[in-house]
């Protein structure tokens, strides 16, 4: 221990800006098209979605610009954390008749949350919206353009992942997201990384 406070912020872990980045396919899913990063998901039984850092993150800020691009009914784009293998992992999703999905994968979609946005919370339905989830422990906070929209908690089995930007179709048309930028930060100064 020491006797005065950490001087520094909390290090920053990746920033990617997708208009810096070259034009082209990054995954089946996924390419960088008009200075962003597109997501596609092509029906309702296959969302789409794309790792944004090679390794694992556990105690993290994930912090993302993110359009959806398409309006279907039930159309959604956000992200998702603490992805340990394909079939477990947790999500967030906005729509854009603006209905909040936040839910754990484990095999099967459990919900957390299925509901409509609290009218405080600001909204860019054509436009895009910022959208950040703090996990620290078993602690999980969303935040939608600077406002909480909700925290919960997870238990050991969503411990730690991969990150990254997920589209959700909701009818069998192709929905795609946008991503304009995305960064990953440490959520504590001299917190170990990752």
């Amino acid at each position: 221990m020491t006797s005065r406070p950490p001087s520094e912020p909390p290090p920053t872990l990746l920033t990617v800006v997708y208009a810096d980045e070259p034009p082209g396919e990054r995954s089946e899913m996924a390419r960088v098209e008009d200075s962003r990063l597109h997501v596609v998901a092509a029906t309702p039984q296959r969302p789409g979605g794309y790792h944004i850092s090679p390794r694992s993150l556990r105690d993290v800020m994930l912090d993302a610009q993110v359009s959806l691009l398409t309006t279907a009914p039930g159309d959604a784009a956000g992200l998702y954390i603490r992805q340990e293998h394909e079939g477990r992992f947790v999500t967030w999703t906005v729509t854009h008749d603006q209905r909040c999905r936040i839910g754990l994968v484990d095999g099967s979609y459990l919900p957390v949350v299925d509901a409509p946005l609290p009218p405080d919370i600001p909204f860019h339905r054509d436009g895009p919206n910022r959208m950040t989830i703090v996990a620290m422990g078993p602690s999980l906070t969303f935040v939608l353009n600077l406002k909480v929209v909700l925290g919960t908690t997870v238990d050991q089995r969503w411990k730690e992942g991969f990150a990254g930007v997920l589209v959700n179709a909701g009818t069998e048309q192709p929905a795609e997201a946008a991503v304009d930028w995305v960064q990953v930060r440490a959520v504590i100064p001299g917190q170990p990384e990752g």
